[in-house]
């Protein structure tokens, strides 16, 4: 943690001006090697007690983790399919790959089970994307590739906090956390953003930088320790359910980021952004259908349970896709690190073959470089599968609480009372410290 100046009088607690914490680093045990997640930069709305912010630090995306390597060591990237936590919510995942490096003409990766957790993997495919200089290149969560230049930055929005606002400009680290209620008539944390609208658009593609908060890992880990030694047997029961009811749920929840957009008949959801994990931002894109009204603006609606995500960047680009051929380059190699087994034709394509993760255990992949005569490729990572939990609970399930996680909006609830409850903690942690008068 950097908060210049500071001094932490006691053990138990921490009680700093937002304004005194630039950001929350995490380190691994090599230093030399660390990956940084800015974790609560711009804690303008956040003071929890030490002993819940080291809880927050120690819950990673439980998804696995990619590393690729640089030509000296494997530098990590993102998780990837974060949220397929049930067999029916297997997903694929198309993660951006910046700065990627061949080393003797192989590009090599590593995904890693780094969890208590057990990790299918159904498919490992690289994603090349030729393009001309200057032109940006992202797949959307169908894996439907788009282009951008410079995207329109918001005019106004619906926040209060001047510096927040200001911040959604910018890929800094600086975070808005959807703790506010940008929009009154939602239960939801939420912005409203206003774009211009160009004349005679019809479709626009929304460009976000976001990632899932330390505290959604928090928050979520305290919802399924309510199925306490029960909670196997619920895991087991919810791989029979079907995809789409689990979906509906989430949906409801707004565990997904959520985008709407303002019709003449008032908000009508355009899509949502999956779950990203919360160890590395991500850029994604969305492709939007402009209402026809004779508004001059376009305005667009982000939700969120309270506090899930952390919004970094928000851009909206009016330009009409470049017609771009994508090349998919299967796996040469797939070798698991602690068996040595060839994984290499159970993840070639989707099938009913998966590569199998245990817990520190990681499978060591590679692909091919092709040449190329464009003058630049963007590369991605598809990753399709899924994972199940190995956390066991003690203590009898708590129906009560269960009972209300079927109504929308409950987890909202759940996450906002918790953050109230934290506070609260804090606040009598600073009374016991606190002088009498006497």
């Amino acid at each position: 943690m950097y908060a210049p100046n500071q001094v932490l009088l006691d053990t138990a607690y921490i009680s700093l001006h937002d304004s005194s914490i630039t950001r929350v680093d995490i380190y691994e045990k090599n230093i030399k090697k660390t990956k940084t997640n800015r974790a609560i930069s711009t804690v303008a709305v956040i003071v929890i007690p030490l002993g819940i912010l080291v809880a927050l630090i120690a819950i990673a995306c439980n998804c696995p983790q990619v590393y690729a390597y640089d030509g000296t060591q494997y530098q990590f990237k993102s998780g990837v399919f974060s949220g397929a936590i049930y067999t029916p919510l297997e997903k694929t995942d198309y993660l951006p790959l910046e700065n990627l490096i061949a080393d003797s003409g192989k590009f090599k990766f590593r995904v890693m089970n780094n969890q208590q957790e057990e990790q299918f993997i159904n498919q490992l495919q690289l994603i090349k994307v030729p393009h001309d200089a200057g032109t940006n290149v992202l797949l959307d969560r169908y894996g439907i590739v788009h282009t951008f230049g410079q995207p329109q930055l918001p005019l106004i929005t619906s926040l209060t906090n001047d510096d927040t606002r200001q911040t959604l400009k910018w890929k800094d680290g600086h975070s808005y956390m959807f703790n506010e209620k940008g929009d009154p008539a939602s239960n939801f944390g939420s912005v409203v953003l206003s774009f211009d609208k160009p004349v005679g658009a019809k479709q626009s593609k929304l460009i976000v930088n976001a990632k899932n908060s330390l505290w959604a890992g928090y928050i979520f880990e305290e919802f399924t320790s309510l199925f306490g030694d029960k909670f196997q047997k619920y895991q087991a029961k919810q791989d029979k359910v079907k995809k789409e009811k689990i979906e509906r749920w989430q949906k409801e929840q707004a565990l997904s980021l959520m985008v709407y957009v303002e019709t003449e008949k008032g908000w009508e959801l355009a899509d949502y952004f999956p779950t990203t994990g919360n160890t590395a931002g991500r850029d994604m894109i969305m492709t939007i259908n402009i209402p026809d009204t004779k508004q001059d603006k376009i305005r667009i609606k982000l939700e969120s349970a309270f506090m899930f995500w952390e919004l970094d960047y928000i851009g909206m680009d009016f330009s009409e896709d470049k017609q771009l051929k994508p090349e998919f380059i299967s796996a040469s190699s797939a070798i698991k690190s602690k068996t040595s087994d060839n994984d290499t034709g159970d993840i070639i394509s989707k099938d009913s073959r998966y590569s199998k993760l245990l817990q520190d255990e990681f499978v060591s992949v590679e692909f091919s470089k092709t040449s190329s005569i464009a003058q630049q490729d963007s590369y991605f990572l598809s990753c399709t599968g899924y994972y199940h939990s190995l956390k066991q609970y003690a203590g009898q399930p708590d129906i009560a609480k269960l009972r209300n996680f079927k109504k929308k909006g409950s987890f909202t609830e759940f996450s906002e009372n918790a953050f109230i409850e934290d506070q609260k903690l804090l606040a009598k942690g600073i009374n016991l410290q606190t002088p009498s008068k006497e």
